[in-house]
C-alpha cells in the first residue's frame, strides 16, 4: 500500500526494488517516445547509479511510483523543478506497463499529486510538456482541466521528424476547476457540495478547503 491512496491507485516513494521495472520501462519505446528525455535505452547498471537521486524526495523533485489496486507497480509520476518562491513545478507521469494503461490509474495517480501538492507543497500552478502528435497526452491534460499556453514549434526530435511542443498549465487555485482536496478517500470536492457534518480544515493561504471523511462515488 503505497504513502497516499484513494483506493484506485497508491502512490509511494520509489525504492531499490523498482530498479528491474524502472529499467524496463526505460527501455522500452513505446513509454519512452514522446517523454523529455527521449528514446535513450540504458543498461541497468547505468540505471542503478542513477536511483539515489530518483529515490531522492528532499529536494525540487518528487518522484512517486503508481500502485494499481492490488498494489503492482504500473507507471511513476513526479513533480519536477518545484520553485519554491514562484510555487510552480512541472509534472511529469506514464504508465509503463502497456496492459494497464486506459484503466484511469493515471489520471487517478494525478488527482492524488495535485492534492498533496496543494495541501502540504503550497504549489499554485503545475505545468507540463506535450508533444503535439500525441493525441492521447493531449486530451489526458485536456480533461484534467490543464489549458494550452503556448507552442514550441519543431521542439523535438521523434521518429525521424521535428515535432511542435504544446506547453500545458493549471492553476490549483481556480475556483472552477478545483475546489478542494481529499485526504483518505480520493476524490475532489466542490465546497459548495459538502454536507455541513463533514469536518472541514480551512487553508486560508490556499484558497481551498480540505474535507474529511466520506468521498464521492466515481471520482
Amino acid at each position: 500500500m503505497g504513502v497516499l491512496s484513494n483506493g484506485n491507485v497508491s502512490l509511494r516513494p520509489i525504492e531499490r526494488r523498482d530498479l528491474d521495472k524502472l529499467n524496463q520501462w526505460k527501455n522500452d519505446e513505446s513509454v519512452y517516445r514522446f517523454l523529455g528525455g527521449g528514446f535513450l535505452p540504458v543498461s541497468r547498471d547505468i540505471q542503478e547509479k542513477w536511483l539515489d537521486s530518483l529515490m531522492d524526495t528532499t529536494g525540487n523533485s518528487k518522484r512517486f511510483m503508481i500502485e494499481n489496486d492490488v498494489g503492482e507497480a504500473v507507471g511513476m509520476i513526479g513533480l519536477y523543478g518545484i520553485n519554491w518562491v514562484h510555487r510552480t513545478c512541472e509534472l511529469g507521469i506514464f504508465i509503463g506497463d502497456g496492459s494497464q494503461r486506459g484503466k484511469g490509474y493515471a489520471s487517478s495517480a494525478y488527482r492524488l499529486l495535485e492534492a498533496y501538492g496543494a495541501m502540504y507543497l503550497n504549489l499554485r500552478k503545475v505545468t507540463a510538456d506535450v508533444v503535439d502528435k500525441n493525441d492521447a497526452a493531449v486530451s489526458f491534460y485536456e480533461n484534467l482541466h490543464f489549458r494550452q499556453a503556448g507552442r514550441l514549434s519543431k521542439q523535438r526530435f521523434i521518429g525521424g521528424e521535428y515535432c511542435d511542443l504544446l506547453i500545458m498549465e493549471k492553476f490549483l487555485g481556480d475556483k472552477e476547476e478545483w475546489g478542494g482536496c481529499c485526504s483518505k478517500g480520493g476524490g475532489v470536492f466542490h465546497p459548495e457540495e459538502v454536507p455541513p457534518q463533514w469536518l472541514v480544515l480551512e487553508l486560508g493561504f490556499q484558497n481551498c478547503r480540505v474535507f474529511m471523511g466520506k468521498t464521492r462515488k466515481g471520482w
